[in-house]
């Protein structure tokens, strides 16, 4: 078996070459990833963030933002940060989801209530608490 053509080697150093500044520089674009998939340190207790939409009922229906179009399927780091946001820009993002969820689904939805969910990785255990509502329709 030969040495591989020059086109390979050149496509080999080149890949190479765009993975290692993508760690130095810090960009996550799987497979090009800045080595953070597991290099953060687990805490006993996770936090995460969910989002559901009200209905003129007062009944809270999970949002599935894989269920909605390619463009909302990053709201999940949304979520993260909109506990930190302005009112107003909450409520743009909420109004967004629900106008969103209630094209796409058909559901009435009156706002969007953001929940914490505490997750107790030694046990399982997890306790829901609402953070806020937004995007209150008039």
């Amino acid at each position: 078996m030969g040495a591989p053509a020059a086109g390979v080697r050149w496509a080999v150093r080149g890949f190479l070459a765009v993975f290692i500044v993508c760690g130095l520089v810090g960009i996550e674009a799987w497979p090009l990833t800045g080595w953070r998939l597991f290099s953060t340190l687990r805490q006993p207790v996770e936090r995460r963030w969910e989002a559901g939409a009200v209905g003129p009922d007062g009944i809270v229906q999970p949002i599935d933002f894989a269920a909605l179009p390619r463009g909302y399927r990053g709201s999940v780091k949304v979520l993260r940060q909109l506990a930190v946001s302005s009112p107003s820009a909450r409520d743009e993002v909420c109004r967004a989801w629900a106008d969103e969820v209630q094209r796409t689904t058909g559901q009435l939805v009156v706002e969007v209530e953001v929940s914490s969910l505490a997750v107790d990785l030694r046990n399982g255990r997890a306790v829901r608490a609402r953070a806020f509502t937004c995007g209150r329709r008039p």
